[in-house]
């Protein structure tokens, strides 16, 4: 469906008033003709199939437990590390660099 909705034509609202409520009635049918395959009538599921509503995402993280472990432990030694501040530099310095 996203390919079919991807493929849809540029439309082409440049030219007369005849022209454009063409396009828009020719628009307006493509959609009411689509419309149908979004609806979902959940009293019809068959109650027996695995539906499946999530998609593990691609991430490490999810990979390997010890790269896991690695990384989250890098993280909080990160954010628990005392905070470096930049050496103060006075206009002085700056001017005559």
């Amino acid at each position: 469906m996203q390919k079919q909705v991807a493929e849809a034509p540029k439309r082409n609202l440049t030219g007369s008033l005849e022209q454009c409520k063409e396009e828009l009635r020719d628009a307006y049918l493509n959609f009411i003709n689509l419309q149908g395959r979004c609806i979902l009538d959940i009293s019809t599921v068959n109650k027996s199939d695995q539906s499946v509503f999530y998609f593990k995402p691609e991430t490490f993280l999810l990979d390997d437990p010890d790269r896991q472990r690695y990384f989250r432990e890098s993280l909080i030694r990160k954010v628990s590390a005392m905070p470096k501040p930049e050496p103060i530099t006075y206009m002085g310095d700056e001017l005559h660099k």
